[in-house]
């Protein structure tokens, strides 16, 4: 069934069976044949939740957990139905929420009170439960949480814990004192730690102690204690791993103590106090999960931004490198010059120059020719013309000047590094000169 067809609300199976889903209203039409023949039913005005089965009394003892559901049927609502589709609110007779450092709080998702009352939590405590529909409207029941004293019973063996915690924080923090509790019981193999009474929760850092309230205090029961401390030490005197990994990653387990009591004192048991000697793991916030704005903010935009400034930083560092490069040689053209030394210039190489001019080179022996020989003229010669004998004698004084070598050629160098001389270069002799 969908829908209640007298109160035209949501009908609690229905809720039930698609309890990951809050449904507020359901609406039926209908077509074809069944259009006209079902008449749609009367709304009817939304009324507050009743209370059906009153809470009553819970008690309560010193030292052990508390936990308390809800029942199903303590309230009911025309059109949300039972107490699991109502939001419950745990108030003080002053409609007013626990502080988080009472000794009992509420958990609205399991809809279960949990605690754990010591010595000064002892007296009669009055609270109220509200239930409200999806509408707002309410109703609430009065109920009352009496905590009664420690029992008298004496106890075989008292264990305790020493956590890395802050004494102050974790005292006022009634979810972390019951969360011990109940790991000790998954290491222990049970399902809930109704076994396990807490003896004191001291400073130093934080000292957990409890014991087994199902343990006899006569006689000594020597093979149980012996069997409980082996979940806790091993034999070479060291924590075991499925404590540490238990207590984990709430916890960090600094030292385990077991101390026998009474009898058992005499019974051969030891009293151990190990120390663990792992390094303690960064603190961990169960409450709180990391969101994924979070996660962008603190993982995926820094990396964008790293990976862009290193990115801008390689384009620079290549634009400077080839502004630096450029007009360089690279090391392929650089291997074909010579850095140092003369550069070597082929034969095929030169220019085809004529040599320079060389003047002509005389010999030690040579003479300059002598004039050539004069005929005699006619009688009808000019008059100015001057006798033979004349001219031999105007001719004569060539004849006695010495002659005077020239000073011998140079030959440039092609090196301007270097200028000498050089020798002139070997001709062949010409024949003997042989006057006329």
């Amino acid at each position: 069934m969908v829908v209640n067809r007298s109160t035209n609300a949501v009908a609690p199976a229905f809720k039930k069976a698609i309890s990951n889903l809050k449904v507020h209203e359901v609406s039926i039409e209908y077509v074809g044949v069944c259009q006209t023949s079902v008449p749609s039913p009367p709304l009817t005005p939304n009324t507050p939740p009743e209370k059906r089965n009153a809470i009553g009394q819970i008690n309560a003892t010193v030292g052990e957990i508390l936990r308390f559901k809800i029942p199903e049927d303590t309230f009911f609502d025309s059109r949300d139905g039972i107490t699991p589709f109502l939001k419950l609110s745990f108030l003080t007779m002053d409609n007013v929420h626990l502080p988080e450092s009472s000794w009992i709080q509420f958990n609205p998702k399991t809809q279960e009170l949990y605690g754990l009352p010591f010595d000064a939590d002892v007296r009669r405590h009055e609270f109220q439960m509200a239930a409200q529909d999806n509408e707002g409207l309410s109703v609430s029941d009065v109920f009352v949480v009496v905590v009664h004293p420690r029992s008298q019973k004496k106890w075989a063996v008292e264990f305790s814990l020493h956590i890395d915690e802050d004494f102050k924080a974790f005292n006022h923090n009634i979810s972390r004192k019951v969360l011990v509790a109940w790991k000790l019981a998954r290491l222990f193999g049970d399902h809930d730690p109704r076994y396990i009474t807490v003896s004191s929760i001291s400073a130093g850092s934080v000292v957990y102690a409890w014991t087994n309230n199902t343990l006899p205090y006569e006689p000594c029961p020597t093979r149980t204690i012996r069997r409980l401390m082996s979940y806790l030490v091993n034999d070479n005197r060291t924590l075991t791993q499925r404590l540490v990994e238990e207590m984990k990653p709430e916890f960090h387990i600094l030292k385990t103590d077991t101390m026998p009591l009474g009898l058992c004192l005499d019974q051969g048991l030891p009293t151990t106090s190990v120390v663990n000697t792992e390094a303690a793991p960064p603190a961990v916030d169960p409450d709180v999960t990391p969101s994924d704005d979070d996660i962008y903010i603190t993982t995926i935009i820094p990396a964008v931004v790293i990976a862009v400034m290193l990115l801008l930083a390689a384009i620079v560092a290549c634009f400077l490198y080839r502004k630096k490069r450029k007009g360089k040689m690279t090391m392929q053209d650089s291997s074909t010059f010579i850095n140092k030394g003369i550069p070597i210039i082929f034969a095929d190489e030169l220019d085809d120059k004529p040599d320079p001019a060389k003047p002509p080179v005389i010999m030690k022996e040579e003479r300059p020719p002598l004039p050539p020989p004069e005929y005699p003229r006619s009688v009808g010669s000019s008059r100015g013309s001057t006798p033979q004998t004349d001219r031999r004698r105007a001719a004569a004084p060539l004849r006695d000047t010495p002659y005077q070598q020239p000073t011998p050629p140079f030959v440039a160098s092609r090196d301007s590094k270097h200028s000498r001389p050089k020798a002139a270069p070997t001709y062949r002799q010409p024949p003997p000169y042989v006057p006329p």
